[in-house]
């Protein structure tokens, strides 16, 4: 029997010299052979040849005039007409085992769907929020809907139709055939149970139209995602309001991400804004002592937008710390600070006479779009970038010494989030600011403000 050996790796250890090639050479075995290559027909004329050699069994060899007759052989068997291939056993494909809900769907279907739900549910490139949240204690009904609700698996196979159409299209809007067609099923299904009695109960329904309004978000038709938001501020007022999303934290962090893209992608309304804002911090000191070089906000700022400023400082300072000792947190807790901190940033809109505080609000802005991810596809906050063009301007940040961090750390956030490093205002004005400067002071500046 051979000796296994078992090569461990996690997330704080590297693998020891030599194993990665030992790992590459086991998976490699097998893999890159030549059907028609002398080495595969020689074999194939030698069944033995391919079994284990294990065990004392002797290999067997071929004397030089064999070797060479055999070559002579396969030489003239490539130029003559070739022979009849015995028919090949064609193992089941594994997506043949997935049931999913009560429509009909074929092996590339499948592997989509099964796709956008590792996309939705599992990729934790989605948000940077996994260095702080627990996200495995996430309510998921997903799952549960994506075997049981056919208007879910359709819109969830929809969501990932009209992704890979963003990614291979070149400034097309048009959807394809296959999204066309998922879109109109899943929007007729819908149809049929939103007459029915209490259907603003029926949880899956909820997904389905948050399906709906990212895949119109990705097209950028912004009409037909305005009628999903709408019909969801509906039901979410039939469900409770406020209490009832505070009660489903999952729910509430899909709902509030859709809302800040609908928002800072067209400049309107938000659809789920907070009836009642508090102002008061909801951050609490992350540890003791707080790094010294620590930017503190000026005593001539706004109170709300100060305290506002010092608890997304406290969010950076809890992430980046718990990212080095694994901790994690509830999200529940989390997504009630995220949605406190997303709600001042909006109701703040016109409060603030400063322009550079009003730059900031807006970066902060652009930085709580970091929260969530379309995979493979960079989402176009097109009102927001303009927005944020236009404060930079009207600041003048760029000719005060004393907001050199803030300064750096405003192009470094525009660059990353909404803008860009395409934008010719950003590239002129990162040359003029940090043109020469390395990596360590840029780096320095930018741990001083969040």
């Amino acid at each position: 029997m051979a000796n296994f050996e078992f090569v461990t790796s996690d997330p704080v250890s590297c693998l020891k010299p030599g194993k990665s090639l030992q790992i590459r050479s086991r998976c490699m075995q097998g893999k890159n052979v030549q059907p028609n290559s002398r080495r595969s027909v020689r074999r194939r004329g030698k069944p033995g040849q391919e079994e284990s050699t294990g065990g004392g069994c002797a290999i067997p060899t071929l004397s030089r005039e064999q070797a060479t007759g055999r070559e002579n052989e396969t030489q003239l068997a490539q130029h003559a007409a070739p022979a009849p291939q015995q028919p090949l056993l064609i193992r089941p494909n594994d997506l043949a085992l997935v049931c999913f809900t009560d429509f009909q769907m074929g092996n590339e279907a499948k592997a989509h769907l099964l796709r956008a739900f590792a996309h939705n549910v599992c990729d934790r490139t989605l948000t940077p929020l996994d260095r702080c949240l627990d996200l495995n204690c996430i309510e998921s009904e997903s799952l549960k809907y994506l075997f049981a609700d056919s208007a879910f698996s359709r819109s969830m196979l929809c969501t990932e139709y009209a992704l890979r159409d963003r990614r291979t299209s070149r400034g097309d809007n048009t959807p394809s055939c296959e999204t066309a067609f998922h879109l109109s099923k899943a929007v007729s299904q819908l149809q049929e149970r939103i007459p029915r009695p209490n259907s603003h109960e029926d949880e899956s329904m909820m997904y389905v139209v948050i399906n709906l309004a990212l895949v119109a978000m990705t097209f950028e038709d912004w009409c037909a995602a305005a009628a999903h938001l709408k019909g969801l501020q509906s039901i979410t007022r039939m469900r409770g309001g406020m209490k009832f999303l505070e009660a489903r934290p999952s729910l509430h962090f899909k709902l509030d991400r859709i809302d800040l893209i609908w928002a800072l992608s067209v400049g309107k309304e938000r659809f789920f804004s907070h009836p009642h804002v508090k102002w008061e911090s909801v951050m609490s000191v992350p540890y003791t002592p707080l790094p010294d070089n620590l930017y503190g906000p000026p005593l001539y700022w706004n109170d709300h937008f100060a305290t506002l400023f010092r608890d997304f400082q406290y969010v950076a300072l809890r992430v980046n710390r718990n990212r080095l000792v694994f901790g994690r947190h509830n999200p529940a807790g989390f997504q009630w600070q995220l949605n406190s901190l997303q709600s001042r940033l909006f109701c703040l809109e016109g409060q603030l006479m400063n322009p550079i505080e009003e730059l900031l609000r807006l970066a902060l802005l652009a930085l709580m779009t970091t929260t969530f991810r379309a995979p493979g596809y960079i989402i176009s906050y097109r009102w927001i970038a303009a927005k944020v063009e236009d404060a930079y301007k009207e600041s003048g940040i760029g000719s005060i010494p004393q907001c050199h961090a803030l300064h750096v750390w405003t192009l470094m956030v525009a660059a990353f989030t909404v803008t860009g490093t395409s934008a010719l205002w950003i590239r002129k004005a990162w040359q003029d600011t940090t043109g020469g400067s390395l990596w360590t002071e840029v780096r320095s500046h930018l741990q001083r403000i969040v």
